[in-house]
């Protein structure tokens, strides 16, 4: 091919380009890699051995610029020993330390100290407040809080003698005053001098287990727990039909103790006695 005098070269043909790729790892960085994980490995599995170590050097590391900057001060020329600046420095980090934690403690370890000398007293206004009663025992179905008696304590052993009637305090008598309150028709205690104690959801029997009498039956027993001086908060109070049982309904609750942070939940089975 001729190329005209005077005329420019002809430019090589463009070659196209590559996508740039990484190089493969070399050798070395795979074994520092597994090293790595390696020494990893060894210090998470020994770390119960090595957490004094590592906290000793952390406290060299922390302390070490103090002992060097006491090793340059000269006092008449001269300069203190290493060795007795490094336990004076040590010394006065560890009284330090010492004053830090009572200074942060010291209220800690008085609140714990004011717990345990008014906890007891705080457990007999608990059982002050929520009473104590005769410990009663049902015996119909679990749940059913039908055919009670008193409850008894027995001696341990084949015999099972009769010791004494048997207490309830706290939350077991809290579930059992509570459902005492709804087992009883209000106004039946009058002449005891309890005209307002009970409830009158007993007055629905014979009424038909639909939902009018459902929402009657959860306002009566809403009543009856506003008269319950024990009793902080209703928190839910929901009442179910009873698939089996087409006369039965369930009064589901969860009620709130006064000085008492858990909840207590609580089902009462409540008979009408109608048809649907």
């Amino acid at each position: 091919m001729e190329v005209p005098v005077g005329s420019p070269a002809p430019s090589p043909p463009a070659l196209a380009r590559q996508p740039a790729s990484l190089p493969p790892p070399s050798r070395r960085v795979a074994v520092l890699l597994a090293g790595v994980t390696v020494l990893a490995a060894l210090l998470w599995l020994g770390r119960d051995v090595l957490a004094p170590f590592m906290v000793g050097m952390l406290v060299v590391y922390l302390l070490d610029p103090v002992v060097e900057r006491l090793a340059r001060i000269a006092v008449a020329g001269r300069h203190a020993p290493r060795a007795l600046l490094i336990l004076a420095v040590y010394v006065v980090a560890t009284v330090a330390l010492v004053e830090l934690l009572l200074v942060v403690s010291g209220p800690l370890v008085e609140q714990i100290r004011a717990f345990v000398r008014d906890a007891p007293g705080f457990l007999e206004d608990l059982n002050r407040r929520l009473g104590r009663d005769l410990l009663l025992s049902w015996a119909g179905p679990s749940g059913a809080f039908t055919d009670s008696d008193l409850a008894t304590t027995r001696r341990p052993g084949l015999t099972g003698t009769v010791l004494d009637l048997a207490v309830a305090a706290e939350v077991p008598q809290a579930v059992q005053l509570l459902v005492n309150r709804l087992s009883t028709r209000r106004g039946e205690l009058a002449g005891l001098g309890h005209p307002a104690y009970g409830s009158r959801h007993h007055d629905l029997i014979g009424e038909p287990n639909n939902e009018r009498t459902r929402n009657l039956v959860k306002l009566h027993i809403l009543e009856a727990l506003r008269q319950e001086p024990r009793v902080a908060k209703v928190e839910r109070c929901v009442v179910r039909t009873v698939p089996a049982e087409r006369d039965i309904v369930r009064v589901e609750l969860t009620v709130r103790l006064i000085e008492h942070d858990d909840p207590l939940n609580l089902v009462v089975p409540v008979a009408l006695g109608g048809s649907a």
